[in-house]
């Protein structure tokens, strides 16, 4: 929670979370499957109940947030939410409904099953990224598939470069005719703790605004269980531009 609080704290509005569901159906804002990285005991968060995922402590001291202490404690921030598992669709489906946030939150996925099954659970009022068929696609024709608002990808992966020149134009030519916007994503460093900006310029925002890094704030936000500017550690979370 402390990450998504130094978020905040710094001026952004939007922030990623990655999430899961405990065994009750409890949806966290976690990025692992399981415990023992971040919170040093066995246990995967799927086969667990909420109760014994309440208890453990990120880094022996961080409490693992669920999304519904984010919506509650953070009502003026918007979410882009990354469906970490299939036992994850329901649950996270069903708060977001009885929350009725549809307008604060954008949802992605790798899997294309997985954004199909958000995308009937919640109907045509839900922002969804593309998932991995639907980017190949728009990587390889510049089509997008129709259903996808935004295209969130990696600078490279598996040795090729995704954000090219070609795809960013193909981007801006989908995002022209449908509601689709193209973000570059940050890329890690998660031994160190700290950001490797490889973003090209001229990289495509949200809105077409500029990607704003998290380098241009005095401090960095942390993630994913290892330690930002002030040492502390927390769960999951990546820092998107300010408005």
């Amino acid at each position: 929670m402390r990450a998504f609080e130094q978020a905040v704290g710094l001026g952004y509005h939007y922030v990623e979370t990655d999430v899961h569901a405990t065994l009750d159906g409890v949806v966290v804002a976690f990025h692992d499957d399981d415990l023992s990285r971040t919170c040093g005991r066995p246990g995967r968060i799927s086969e667990l109940p909420y109760a014994e995922v309440a208890a453990a402590r990120v880094d022996g001291t961080e409490t693992i947030p669920t999304l519904r202490d984010l919506l509650d404690a953070f009502p003026e921030i918007r979410l882009n939410i990354d469906c970490k598992s299939d036992a994850a669709v329901a649950p996270l489906a069903d708060e977001i409904a009885k929350h009725d946030v549809l307008d604060r939150v954008c949802l992605a996925s790798f899997s294309d099953a997985r954004i199909r099954s958000l995308r009937r659970r919640l109907g045509a009022g839900l922002c969804t990224a593309a998932a991995t068929r639907e980017l190949a696609v728009l990587w390889a024709t510049g089509r997008n598939l129709g259903d996808a608002m935004a295209a969130q990808v990696p600078v490279r992966q598996a040795g090729m470069t995704v954000v090219t020149e070609r795809f960013i134009r193909s981007a801006s030519t989908a995002s022209s005719k449908t509601d689709l916007s193209c973000c570059a994503m940050c890329s890690w460093n998660g031994a160190s703790g700290s950001t490797e900006d490889r973003r090209p310029a001229g990289t495509v925002a949200r809105n077409g605004r500029p990607y704003r890094s998290a380098r241009d704030d005095p401090e960095h936000v942390e993630r994913g269980g290892h330690r930002g500017p002030a040492g502390h550690a927390s769960g999951d979370v990546d820092v998107c531009p300010r408005r």
